[in-house]
This record gives C-alpha cells, sequence and structure tokens, in this order.
C-alpha cells in the first residue's frame, strides 16, 4: 500500500483522456468535440437516457459509448436520480463517458444539480440570444442570489 493519495498516483487510473480526476468534476467535453472534429474517422457515438433509473444509467455506461445524454426536460428525474445517474454514468463507464444533461428551460435546480455532480456539458432548451445566456450562466453561478422566476424568455422553441 502506498503512503500517496489516489490522486498522486496516475498508474492505477484507468485510461480515460476526457476524464476529471474526480467524479464531481467536469469530464472535457470541449476537448472531446474538437479531436472529433480533428480526426475525420473519428464519430462520438451517444446514447440518450430519459428513464430517471440509476439502473438503466449503469446498463448503458457500461457499453462505454462515449457520452450519455440524460434528457431531464422530458424525463421526469429528481435531484437524487439526477446526481446518482451522473456518478453512475462516470463510475461505471470507468471515466470514458462525458455526461450531458438536458434540463427543462426554467429549472434551477436541475442546472445546478447537474453542475455540482459533474456533468461535461449542459443543454438548455429554448435558448435563442446571448442575453439568455448570460443570464442562465448568472443563474448557474450565483443560483441563491438569483432566482430563474426573475428572468424573462420568448416562449418560441
Amino acid at each position: 500500500m502506498s503512503s500517496k493519495s489516489y490522486l498522486e498516483q496516475p498508474a492505477t487510473h484507468v485510461r480515460a483522456p476526457y476524464r476529471s480526476a474526480l467524479l464531481t468534476q467536469p469530464a472535457n467535453f470541449k476537448k472531446a468535440l474538437k479531436d472529433a472534429q480533428a480526426d475525420p474517422i473519428k464519430t462520438l457515438l451517444g446514447v440518450a437516457q430519459g428513464i430517471p433509473s440509476v439502473f438503466v444509467t449503469k446498463l448503458l455506461a457500461s457499453a462505454k459509448p462515449d457520452f450519455i445524454w440524460i434528457d431531464v426536460e422530458h424525463g421526469i428525474y429528481d435531484r437524487s436520480t439526477l446526481y446518482d445517474c451522473i456518478h453512475a454514468a462516470q463510475h461505471h463507464s470507468e471515466g470514458k463517458t462525458l455526461v450531458i444533461v438536458r434540463i427543462p428551460k426554467h429549472d434551477e435546480i436541475s442546472l445546478t444539480t447537474a453542475l455540482d455532480a459533474g456533468a461535461a456539458g449542459i443543454v438548455i432548451p429554448h435558448v435563442e440570444t446571448a442575453d439568455e445566456v448570460r443570464a442562465l450562466r448568472k443563474v448557474a453561478y450565483f443560483g441563491a442570489y438569483l432566482p430563474i422566476n426573475h428572468i424573462t424568455f420568448p416562449v418560441a422553441y
């Protein structure tokens, strides 16, 4: 047994080029997309999941797709299940699967839960302007101080 911590022993880690060192930190989705675009034969393969089940997430992640798209907008996820699904995907894929979460537009809880759990990407539907993105970014960073229902958005999809 070594006196070094897990993070100080890279030889014990699974090779996953986009994985962060900890489950609660996001993987490098931007680099995965950049590498896929640079290589003409590389295609990212993903699976969409709308069933709020940690067991289903474990099954999908064990196949080690490049990403799992968790659809919280159309699936009925509670905060605990979303958190557990993100961690299950990262753990059961040995860090090789990136998690992308599509949240409902006006759901601050899903947004902050996905970010806190270590989602590699967030998809926010029905956003059409840069000002809307900036407002949602403020909610992500300062959610406790800026309620999302104070932001106005157009109804169009």
